[in-house]
């Protein structure tokens, strides 16, 4: 079926529409490579190709370097093709993707923001992703530089579920700095592009990428975005797909916020914390999901000290930023960081990124 699939997408290069009615009319790889004198009324440039013997001869390289690289195709026909997406504007036909799909990807939120950020964006971006993926939602981004790259690895840090949507092909990683960050994701969730092997991340791709983005998901949660920005087609397309846009607040005295701004003004759902998409998502969590085992609530160590029992009466198994730890406690800071460092080090705590903590 792979094989198929990667003979088609070459004999139809970018005419998607026309080979989304060429899967409908022929689902399944019976008679592989044999439909030169198909009768579909095709352009004679696509008519032409199915005869092309080099075609032929692409595709079956083509898989075997996707067997020996664990990349898979699936068609939007398949089983396995997520429902979010198969009901989006214009579904890709064909994906490429690495990883793994699961049922419980249904229920999920796309973070999307400037790959120019503030410490404000990178801090938010790293708070939401970490809460929604421990709140079992699946974080999706589109691994560029700046707060797609941190919605990732937060949601990584959290034990959760993350898939990356490339503007590129499925083996060519940009930007090369987030190799790892990509194998993490295909570990932890999936890595998805619908263009063809071997593809540059050439700029008219990421357009085109985000409708992915912004069908896979329930919802797009927008943190930091400029007044032009590609960020904001994302919001758009999650709008017209008739899924819900988040947008965090941002400092009005600066120009990495505008975008964000304005679609607030325009009807976007304003959030100040993970809870308002977590209680938007309760009746898809309780529908997807596993019922959560009630958790046991820990009693202090008997050890801690009565300054450290304080902070760890504060913590949760929520992340609680380092402000609101002092700003809670009344500790300085600089009593507070050596404190929480041996609180750390004794298995008490534990510190997430944009300086967090958690009870262990």
């Amino acid at each position: 079926m792979e094989l198929y699939l990667l003979w088609l997408s070459l004999i139809f290069e970018s005419n998607y529409t026309l080979l989304q009615q060429f899967l409908i009319n022929h689902p399944t790889p019976e008679n592989l490579f044999s439909l030169q004198n198909t009768e579909e009324p095709f352009p004679e440039k696509v008519r032409f190709r199915f005869s092309f013997d080099a075609l032929k001869k692409q595709a079956e390289r083509e898989f075997e370097f996707c067997r020996k690289n664990n990349i898979h195709l699936i068609s939007f026909l398949s089983q396995e093709y997520p429902i979010n997406l198969q009901n989006a504007p214009s579904p890709p036909p064909i994906l490429f993707y690495k990883g793994s799909l699961l049922p419980q990807d249904e229920v999920s939120i796309s973070i999307v923001g400037s790959r120019n950020y503030t410490p404000y964006g990178k801090a938010v971006t790293q708070k939401m992703a970490f809460e929604l993926a421990s709140a079992g939602i699946t974080v999706i981004s589109g691994m560029a530089r700046g707060i797609d790259s941190f919605s990732h690895q937060s949601a990584i840090s959290a034990n959760g579920r993350t898939i990356a949507v490339l503007g590129s092909g499925i083996d060519v990683i940009y930007p090369s700095e987030n190799r790892k960050l990509y194998e993490q994701i295909a570990e932890n969730g999936a890595v998805f592009s619908e263009f063809p092997l071997h593809t540059a991340p050439i700029s008219q791709n990421f357009p085109v990428r985000n409708r992915i983005v912004a069908g896979l998901s329930l919802g797009t949660l927008v943190i930091e975005a400029a007044k032009k920005s590609g960020t904001l087609i994302t919001a758009r397309l999650a709008a017209e797909a008739g899924r819900e846009v988040y947008a965090v607040p941002g400092n009005i005295c600066t120009p990495f916020s505008e975008g964000t701004n304005e679609l607030i003004k325009d009807g976007a759902k304003i959030v100040t914390s993970a809870q308002d998409i977590i209680s938007d998502l309760q009746h898809y969590l309780r529908q997807i999901l596993p019922t959560p085992q009630k958790k046991i609530k820990k009693s202090p160590p008997p050890s801690l000290t009565p300054i450290e029992r304080k902070v760890y009466n504060l913590l949760s198994l929520t992340p609680t930023p380092l402000d609101i730890i002092i700003q809670e406690t009344q500790i300085p800071a600089s009593e507070l960081l050596p404190l929480l460092t041996d609180m750390e080090l004794s298995g008490y705590i534990k510190q997430l990124p944009g300086s967090n903590y958690i009870k262990e």
